[in-house]
């Protein structure tokens, strides 16, 4: 499943607009995260609920303005996992990469080097992957804008 939900702890630190509102400033943070990538999440974000603020009072350090506080969350996120299938609707094609877009949301692309050339060859005039057979020659099969791909998450 390309879905996972973790419970996590973040150190955030928010700006002296906040003070009074600590949870509208955190909240504000969690919404950044959403749709994009963190590297330590090992995932796309979707949503999130069950924010809980840790400390009653933010600490003010040194010269710095910011309130410093952890919170906890509960986070659902896109996150294949390596090895897993997904499939996905080919958007751009290029002899060096496919692009595809899978679940309608995410941009997902298969480099060159991953294209089983045995297999496949790409063709500049038709802007396609053409599948080949032993000796070589086209098969009729084709991979370009508007095919849909099943590949596996290989990292």
């Amino acid at each position: 499943m390309s879905l996972k939900t973790v419970n996590v702890r973040i150190y955030f630190h928010l700006p002296p607009c906040f003070i009074g509102d600590f949870l509208r400033g955190v909240n504000e943070q969690l919404n950044s995260y959403l749709m994009k990538y963190i590297p330590e999440l090992k995932g796309v974000p979707l949503s999130y609920s069950n924010v809980k603020i840790e400390e009653k009072v933010a600490n003010v350090l040194y010269d710095s303005p910011f309130c410093h506080l952890h919170a906890t969350c509960t986070f659902t996120l896109f996150a294949p996992r390596e090895g897993s299938t997904i499939v996905g609707i080919v958007n751009k094609v290029s002899s060096d990469h496919i692009g595809l877009l899978v679940h309608g949301v995410f941009n997902a692309s298969i480099a060159a080097e991953h294209i089983q050339k045995t297999e496949y060859h790409f063709n500049h005039g038709a802007k396609a992957w053409r599948r080949v057979d032993e000796d070589g020659e086209p098969t009729g099969e084709k991979i370009a804008a508007g095919s849909v791909v099943k590949f596996t998450i290989i990292g």
